[in-house]
């Protein structure tokens, strides 16, 4: 989904949150469930444009379009504080027109489709906008996920997506800062009825369709007419008298005609369509995206029906990590024997010391090195050798060693992406995996250019860094980076503080080491021993 932050229209609620203490602050609030929906809301006779050889044929130019009633559910909830945006749909297919054909599923308008060739139809890639308030400009962007058959009451395959305060809702309004206070302060205010006012203004962003189905349909059934049309008109040249001398009327000559013609238009129907309709690959990779998702939270279920979608969403809860359960690392051995695992708050083992590497705490997530296995190793031995030889003897030794894979964990223990097969979960495979401060660090390597990808606890992309630059921390709201170039004659790299537009905050500096922002003040060591301290705007304080 696509977020934006909140903006001006905030500015008196904010005025308003200064009275009452923090939302979502402490214990009891974190484990509360606060709950905004709205009711099941119909999008009727939304517009969908789709090209027009999807029912023409591949002759045929330009769009056409669709006619379609989608209804949906939005809830947007808090699951251990933070808030959780899920919806879920289903649709009915009305009627589609091009300059050359125009169908419909309501008998008696255009060319009517058949049950069992309507439900072939797909609608996908659908965003939708949901205005919680009749009067404030501002908006919940939502994406209901895979679509059944047109006209199945089932509602669609989805699961909730979990985005930041600042990213939840959108406006039109220009920004501000404190967007995550502005955020929490809406919500609130949303809290007091627990509704989406229904007669807001609620509205499809984009969707897309597929006809193929409906286009395959028409041509082999226009296939069939022009056959049988061919066979009658073949029929009646059957009837011409052979006898030359025999007079041919005008109207023999026009079977012959007929005949002719309906042969060709039969020629260029059958080849109107290929023998396979294309597959629609962004549909395939979409619902498999989702099924991956799924699968890593067993205790989430699809609803049965917009009914239960709030009890789905519920189930949710217990695949996000809690604030209240934030592991911490132990280890046991050493060398060769060193193993590592975690425990919580009260010094109880939850996760036994069975990796090799640990990150130093588990919120949510963490990243290990796990023993997927064992091999042998042969290892030469060397020695003295007795009677007629020169140089040494050889033997071997077999070693075993094992073999380890960086694994994303979460505090149950399951993998959920590894070292190998994170490309399926990240869409590529990273070259380097690093935990700094509870962020997942991910780095992508391409013809020796290298990215630093960074992720929060509930594996949701924060920030992509600029090429060869490496994350170094970040707090404040800005990165510390380093570059990846080679240091200077003093033994320094280049660092940079970066922030969420994309620009460095003022021009990077090199030094020997950098730390992130702590209550405005980022401290900077250099070679020769002096320590600085700068500001935001890259001024020198003391």
């Amino acid at each position: 989904m696509k977020f934006a932050s909140i903006r001006f229209v905030f500015l008196i609620i904010a005025l308003i949150l200064s009275l009452h203490p923090p939302a979502f602050a402490d214990d009891e609030d974190i484990a509360r469930i606060d709950k905004v929906e709205s009711d099941v809301i119909t999008f009727k006779d939304v517009q969908v444009r789709f090209p027009a050889p999807m029912l023409d044929g591949w002759e045929a130019t330009g769009e056409g379009t669709a006619w379609v009633d989608i209804r949906a559910k939005l809830l947007v909830y808090t699951l251990w504080g933070e808030p959780v945006v899920y919806c879920t749909a289903n649709w009915t297919f009305k009627k589609a027109q091009t300059n050359n054909s125009f169908v419909s599923t309501i008998k008696g308008v255009g060319t009517y489709v058949p049950d069992d060739i309507a439900e072939k139809i797909d609608l996908y890639s659908v965003d939708l906008k949901f205005s919680p308030s009749l009067f404030e400009n501002v908006w919940v962007e939502c994406d209901p996920g895979i679509f059944g058959a047109s006209g199945d009451p089932n509602v669609s395959f989805n699961i909730p997506g979990s985005p930041s305060w600042d990213d939840l809702f959108q406006s039109n309004g220009f920004e501000i800062s404190d967007a995550t206070k502005r955020a929490k302060s809406y919500y609130r205010d949303l809290l007091k009825t627990g509704k989406v006012q229904t007669n807001a203004l609620h509205e499809v962003q984009k969707a897309h369709i597929n006809l193929y189905a409906v286009g395959e349909w028409l041509a082999k059934r226009d296939q069939k007419i022009a056959q049988d049309k061919l066979d009658q008109a073949r029929t009646r040249q059957n009837d011409i008298p052979d006898d030359p001398e025999k007079e041919i009327s005008e109207a023999d000559i026009q079977n012959l005609f007929e005949s002719t013609f309906r042969a060709q238009r039969l020629e260029q129907i059958q080849d109107r369509f290929p023998t396979d309709i294309p597959v629609n690959e962004d549909l395939l990779a979409r619902a498999e995206n989702l099924k991956q998702q799924i699968a890593s939270c067993p205790s989430f279920h699809q609803p049965d029906g917009f009914e239960d979608a709030p009890e789905a969403l519920v189930s949710y809860r217990a695949c996000l990590p809690s604030p209240l359960d934030e592991l911490v690392d132990f280890s046991v051995g050493e060398g060769n024997d060193y193993r590592c695992g975690y425990k919580d708050k009260q010094g109880k083992v939850v996760l036994e010391a069975e990796y090799t590497n640990c990150s130093a705490s588990l919120n949510g997530i963490g990243l290990v090195n796990k023993i997927v296995g064992t091999r042998e190793i042969n290892v030469p031995m060397f020695g003295l050798c007795s009677g007629r030889c020169s140089g040494g003897t050889v033997s071997h030794t077999t070693h075993t060693e094992n073999i380890t894979k960086w694994t994303i964990i979460n505090s149950r223990g399951e993998t959920l992406a590894q070292e190998g097969n994170a490309a399926d979960f990240f869409g590529f495979e990273p070259y380097r995996f690093r935990f700094y401060d509870g962020y997942l660090v991910l780095t992508r390597k391409e013809n020796d250019v290298e990215q630093d990808f960074v992720y929060d606890t509930r594996m949701k992309l924060k920030m992509s860094l600029p090429e060869n630059w490496h994350y170094q921390g970040y707090s404040e709201g800005l990165f510390v980076l380093r570059s990846n170039a080679d240091r200077n004659d003093d033994g320094e790299y280049l660092f940079g503080y970066y922030d969420f537009d994309g620009q460095f905050a003022f021009a990077p500096i090199e030094a020997k080491d950098a730390d992130p922002f702590e209550k405005g003040l980022a401290r900077v060591e250099f070679s020769d021993g002096d320590v600085l301290y700068f500001d935001k705007n890259g001024r020198y304080v003391r």
